[in-house]
């Protein structure tokens, strides 16, 4: 088959979970005979529209993505979720190429102009959930006060009031948030009936409020969506997704460490702990250090940091600031794709201490298949992978205070360590998640043949 990946944005330049995921499906595929090309996106505030580019065999297209260019007015949010530029020159692949099926795995900066593009054309057309993008404007239903978001309200009156809090100068920023939620509703209904006439932020609000509108008409000319946790699937099948397009598939990873894990794991000496992600705050390293910094510098403990500090540079400054001389605190950068194995076998534990709903991060399972016990947030999404006191242990949200009991447990009773590390579940392999894959892929194909 001919099929055609997306993501919003890819290796060698931007390397985390959906990254990876979309890479390892790209090379299972190619390996079993299968034409793959990848469409990514990254933003951009230079004229270039599209290259292309080979990665590790993979051809890659990338469409570079600038809001004001894309525009064409003031208006950069609309482009966000429907961006007719991106439109035309997909439109024109997929006349000149023909695929036989396109699986989305993001479509930020790329939007979901791309599953009407493949409708009109009649290619089937997939999507993995790897976050909350398809209802959430900033993909974490995360407020900007920290609590969790149940996703937009009619009228998207919430959405308003967090996209202000998080991008508005601080006078409309306090005006805004002030505004309880059914005020903001009403005011979005007031701009899209042009009852409110301002010119300058109208466009915008209008865009805001008919964001999920437009995705769930997306949403539901997709074959098939794929979600990794039932938390997803909650959320989305709340916010008008047929659940008959619904599928419970969760992750497979690549991982190539032998040995049952246990053997990586030291019962004397400094517990090592890990951390691997992106450098911004719904991910949650600040709550790591401050955990680490209460436990007090005579703690037998050691800290290395794994992941990009130039995407979010402040937040990564602010962690350096917080870590300050503290020899036992490491930031160790990234590592190539494909060895996370051998960085997880110098850890005795990992650290997932994310502010926001995590949607199975991969690195969990990758922890798991290594018998590298995990210390998570207790959150939907991730509970559905790490079970306290089986396979893991569980602190509230944003609670340093809490986490740091939970490494001093692990750094007094390395019998505990062990028993959490023979419970680990094991995740499926890629190949079994691509066997998977080209399954549903063959059920579609045939339906669509069946219907024609």
């Amino acid at each position: 088959m001919k099929i055609v990946l997306t993501v919003h944005q890819f290796l060698p330049d931007f390397v985390a979970g959906t990254e990876i995921l979309t890479y390892h499906v790209a090379q299972e595929l190619q390996r079993r005979g299968h034409e793959v090309v990848i469409w990514t996106g990254r933003s951009s505030d230079n004229h270039f529209v599209q290259d292309q580019y080979n990665y590790d065999g993979i051809q890659v297209m990338r469409y570079w993505f600038n809001p004001v260019r894309a525009a064409k007015s003031t208006d950069t949010i609309k482009v966000q979720y429907q961006n007719s530029e991106f439109g035309e020159i997909f439109n024109k692949y997929l006349a000149d190429e023909r695929p036989d099926l396109i699986h989305c795995f993001h479509l930020g900066n790329l939007s979901a102009t791309t599953i009407h593009t493949a409708f009109a054309h009649r290619i089937p057309a997939l999507f993995t959930a790897t976050d909350f993008w398809l209802v959430c404007p900033t993909n974490q239903l995360l407020l900007p006060d920290g609590s969790f978001c149940s996703g937009p309200h009619r009228y998207g009156g919430n959405c308003l009031k967090h996209i202000a809090g998080v991008y508005q100068r601080q006078l409309l920023k306090r005006m805004i948030m002030s505004m309880p939620d059914a005020v903001c509703s009403a005011f979005c209904w007031a701009v899209r009936q042009k009852w409110w006439l301002e010119r300058r932020y109208s466009s915008k609000v209008d865009s805001i409020s008919r964001r999920l509108e437009y995705l769930r008409g997306a949403m539901n000319n997709l074959d098939r969506v794929f979600v990794p946790t039932l938390l997803m699937k909650d959320v989305l099948a709340r916010h008008g997704l047929d659940l008959q397009r619904i599928i419970h598939q969760p992750f497979g990873i690549v991982f190539r460490a032998g040995g049952d894990g246990q053997s990586f794991l030291r019962r004397e000496g400094a517990l090592r702990l890990g951390f691997i992600g992106a450098f911004y705050e719904g991910k949650g390293v600040h709550v790591l250090l401050d955990a680490v910094r209460r436990l007090g510098r005579e703690a037998a403990v050691e800290l290395k940091i794994y992941g990009s500090e130039r995407e979010f540079p402040k937040y990564a400054a602010r962690m350096r600031s917080l870590a300050g001389s503290d020899p036992r605190i490491r930031f160790c950068g990234t590592f190539p794709a494909g060895t996370i194995d051998r960085v997880l076998r110098d850890m005795d534990t990992l650290v997932v201490p994310s502010v926001w709903y995590e949607n199975s991060p991969l690195v969990l399972h990758s922890a798991q298949a290594a018998g590298v016990p995990v210390i998570a947030t207790n959150s939907p999404g991730m509970t559905e992978v790490i079970r306290d006191e089986c396979n893991g242990l569980l602190f509230e949200k944003g609670d340093a205070e809490h986490l740091a009991l939970q490494i001093g447990r692990l750094i007094d009773d390395r019998d505990l360590l062990c028993r959490l590390s023979s419970s680990a579940i094991k995740p499926k392999t890629m190949a079994v998640y691509v066997n998977e894959l080209e399954y549903h892929y063959g059920r579609i194909i045939a339906e669509r043949r069946r219907r024609a």
